[in-house]
């Protein structure tokens, strides 16, 4: 999540943004209970928004998360995901923004086969360090020259949850799209060591009993979603609109 002291991004009106909630089946069960755990990212205690909260990958969507050139990497253009999203248009730019934040924040490429040793290639590119996050290219051009083949439209693996937006009250607001993503139980997360400094795999019902006791710090919108997520016995449920899975 950007920590900008820009003007704009402490007005009364919210910034655009999105999340992508993480889930994984490490095990399989053959009781049909679920399984499923979430990836928890704890922030920086000096973080200006949220410290030392748990929360999904996600932040602000940037101008440059609306380039159409994205369809053709992402494997979804704007106007099916402005449909999915009930706008009419700029859609595709909340789905970037989610992909971006995901890699930026805790190095998953989603859609990437290898599912290993993101960052550090897009890091190598522009011939910046690994750990620093202003400076790794995320654009059309350069995840397709580094990937190629090895990337199957990371767009199609968002499924959209619904749309949480801060009340009236605090300086800062966000307009934030929730999306779930499934990634193989053996993923690598490398968080960035500056605004995440750790993370977890937990279980939904596991993460909202510690929140309650007051053994880690959430907020709404990061509850709100866990709860949907826990009553889901596969991602199956997840992605399948019928079982009514939603924010």
């Amino acid at each position: 999540m950007p920590q900008s002291s820009e003007p704009g991004a402490w007005s009364g009106d919210p910034e655009l943004a999105a999340t992508v909630v993480l889930v994984r089946s490490p095990l399989s069960l053959d009781d049909g209970s679920s399984n499923l755990e979430v990836l928890l990212l704890e922030r920086n205690n000096d973080a200006v928004f949220a410290p030392g909260a748990l929360v999904f990958p996600g932040g602000r969507v940037e101008p440059e998360d609306g380039s159409l050139e994205w369809e053709e990497v992402a494997g979804h253009d704007d106007e099916a995901a402005s449909a999915e999203l009930g706008l009419v248009s700029g859609g595709l730019a909340f789905y970037i923004a989610a992909i971006r934040e995901c890699f930026e924040e805790c190095g998953i490429l989603l859609g990437l086969s290898s599912g290993a040793g993101v960052r550090s290639r897009l890091a190598r590119l522009s011939n910046a360090p690994a750990d620093n996050g202003s400076n790794r290219p995320f654009t059309p051009q350069s995840v397709k020259d580094i990937y190629g083949d090895e990337l199957t439209g990371p767009a199609t693996k968002l499924v959209y949850l619904g749309r949480r937006i801060t009340p009236i009250g605090p300086p800062r607001r966000f307009d934030t799209r929730f999306f779930a993503a499934e990634v193989g139980a053996s993923v690598p997360v490398e968080v960035d060591g500056a605004e995440i400094v750790n993370h977890a795999w937990m279980k939904p019902m596991e993460a909202l009993a510690m929140n309650r006791k007051g053994e880690i710090k959430m907020l709404a919108p990061t509850i709100q979603a866990l709860e949907v997520i826990a009553r889901a016995c596969s991602f199956g449920d997840v992605a399948d609109p019928c079982k009514g899975l939603r924010l």
